[in-house]
């Protein structure tokens, strides 16, 4: 049993590159690409042929693999655990839509408030005869001390209705009453889960004015004008319906395959705004600039670190989105000036997975792109939070990722030595690739000291150096042993859960954020860990991140043999917080100070 510090009693629960070569980057000249690649061959008036980019070729050092051993391991334990849930996509009704290409995602939350992590997925779609959409059931999995480990209860619980097609499963706690919510995202539109507290959801979207009939790929949840509720950013992606419903053709000609992203226009994001009584509002036109086209992944999070919450999302063949909050009242577009628009070639990229980290160290949060085929995985270095450096050839990343269709990104201290790993969900979107295999192994990069990255998927079990069709990811500590397990969510084929059972040895901390003046799952937050040889680390409270999932909101830090002098919480209320001495290898509880001082109890 992991043990529990707290620093304060809740008394109500309900409270609350370089400047140069990123000039030289901004002014290049930006080629527009094939993504979706090859791309499609439309029997249309308008295009008889689509755009066709040039593979890498086996010498590009993009092309390259970098291998290395570890003792690091994974195990597939899904069915042992009693997990037993797919994401299915439709596509043996031969429509051979767009739809079937994004996949969906895994959420690790604790639904019922008993400790234990539980395990959400949303199921996906199937197809009418006409060519309808219809939603198939999410499932929900609740862990127990019994044998299986896990229970099917999404009936039980009203949460396996799935009134659309369904893509991602975003959680928070909205209304601050100490138990997490979930947003499902899809085509169609938005379904929100209320959690009543008594082991079962209500559905309320309608209801809670979250209408939005555009076809969304993500959300995240941030509080973005800082009153003290949680907003909610969705993402769209294209204005797709099975009415337009494309001819394409792989590189053949003749075979049928998926249409790429290009054959379609772009849909704009949408903002809600919580009213602060359980009801939303849409700020979309109101609260500066919101993102535009295609967009697949998001992360929210207080990038720049000057305490609001900005948005990263990551657009599919156009250039990607970095919105800066500006004081709390709005989204300045800073996207090019900040060097994270466009990928090291100065042209837009197909981007899905995303996540922000500290990668090296330094105190600064940098961002982290997974990317289509023959484009280089991003690793956007941050100087001083706004200022970015395309650094993924330096760092491995760009030789890990050259042929791989990434999806489900997440940062994380999987051998708990302090610094960040990388682990990557691929997967192909096409069903007739030409350069690249269908179904890929994941990457399962591990972080040597913030200078590169190298490469463990083979050496580290049988499930990450098999392929499979990835998509989304989602991070937790599901046994209760220090270490971070994952979930895996793909295309027709069985959820995993990975058993983290290396032998990274050391100690480690994990910090769980419960904010009072700031929203109850306070992300935008920051936590700085100074440690007893001398050095810190930070780790961010996120909303979004990986790809259309959530992961466990603990922030969780590999310390090795050192110990937690102090922690500095800065909380999105403006507080900053200090606890003296965590234990390691445990679980500490912050509670926000209810005092309005800018410094919270020693």
């Amino acid at each position: 049993m992991i043990s529990t510090q707290t620093s304060e009693i809740l008394q109500n629960k309900n409270q609350r590159r370089r400047l140069g070569i990123l000039l030289k980057a901004m002014l290049a000249i930006r080629i527009a690409g094939c993504h979706h690649e090859p791309d499609g061959i439309t029997k249309d008036a308008s295009s008889s042929t689509g755009d066709v980019t040039q593979p890498a070729s086996p010498t590009d050092p993009v092309s390259a693999v970098n291998e290395t051993q570890s003792s690091l391991r994974f195990e597939d334990i899904a069915s042992a655990l009693g997990i037993n849930h797919q994401y299915l996509n439709g596509e043996e009704s031969g429509h051979y839509s767009i739809l079937e290409s994004l996949g969906g995602g895994v959420a690790m939350i604790d639904g019922d408030g008993d400790g234990l992590l539980d395990l959400v997925a949303t199921g996906g779609g199937r197809f009418e005869a006409d060519g309808t959409p219809v939603g198939l059931s999410t499932g929900f999995f609740r862990q127990t001390q019994g044998s299986p480990r896990f229970k099917s209860v999404a009936d039980v619980a009203c949460l396996s209705r799935a009134s659309y097609y369904t893509h991602g499963v975003h959680a928070s706690d909205f209304d601050n009453d100490g138990f997490v919510d979930l947003l499902i995202t899809g085509y169609g539109g938005l379904q929100f889960f209320c959690n009543l507290g008594d082991g079962t959801f209500e559905e309320s979207a309608a209801d809670r004015g979250l209408t939005d009939a555009l076809w969304s790929s993500s959300a995240a949840w941030g509080d973005f004008n800082a009153d003290g509720a949680a907003d909610l950013y969705v993402v769209h992606y294209v204005d797709w319906s099975p009415g337009q419903n494309k001819e394409c053709f792989a590189a053949d000609e003749t075979t049928r395959d998926v249409c790429s992203p290009r054959q379609f226009s772009g849909l704009p994001d949408r903002l809600f705004l919580s009213r602060g009584d359980g009801q939303f509002r849409d700020a979309s036109s109101d609260f500066g600039t919101i993102g535009s086209s295609k967009g697949l992944g998001i992360v929210t999070g207080d990038i720049d670190r000057d305490g609001d919450v900005d948005v990263y999302v990551t657009n599919d063949t156009e250039k990607n989105c970095m919105l800066v909050n500006q004081s709390n009242q709005g989204f300045a577009d800073q996207s090019e000036s900040s060097g994270t628009a466009y990928g090291d070639t100065g042209r837009e990229e197909g981007s899905m997975g995303v996540d922000l980290c500290d990668f090296n160290n330094d105190g600064h949060v940098d961002i982290g792109v997974a990317n289509y085929e023959n484009e280089t995985f991003a690793m956007y270095r941050s100087f001083n939070g706004q200022f970015f450096q395309h650094v993924s050839r330096s760092t491995g990343i760009a030789a890990a990722g050259g042929l791989s269709v990434g999806w489900g990104t997440l940062f994380l201290d999987l051998d708990i030595d302090g610094d960040e790993d990388l682990f990557v969900a691929n997967g192909h979107v096409i069903r007739y690739p030409q350069n690249a295999p269908l179904q890929q192994p994941p990457l399962v990069l591990l972080n040597d000291r913030g200078q590169r990255f190298s490469n463990i998927a083979k050496s580290s079990g049988d499930y990450t150096a098999a392929p499979h069709m990835g998509r989304g990811i989602a991070a937790g500590d599901l046994d209760a042993d220090g270490d971070l397990d994952i979930a895996v969510s793909c295309l027709n084929q069985p959820l995993a859960i990975l058993r983290n059972s290396g032998t990274a040895s050391g100690n480690w901390l994990a910090v769980r954020l419960i904010g009072r003046q700031s929203t109850r799952h306070p992300i935008g937050a920051t936590v700085e860990v100074q440690l007893t040889d001398g050095t810190s680390l930070l780790r961010l409270q996120k909303g979004g991140t990986s790809y259309a999932s959530t992961s466990q909101p603990d922030l969780h830090f590999g310390i090795g043999k050192s110990h937690a002098q102090k922690l500095t919480i800065q909380w999105p209320s403006g507080q900053i917080q200090t606890v003296d001495a965590p234990l390691p290898n445990a679980v500490t509880i912050v509670i926000e100070s209810a005092s309005e001082s800018s410094h919270g109890p020693q």
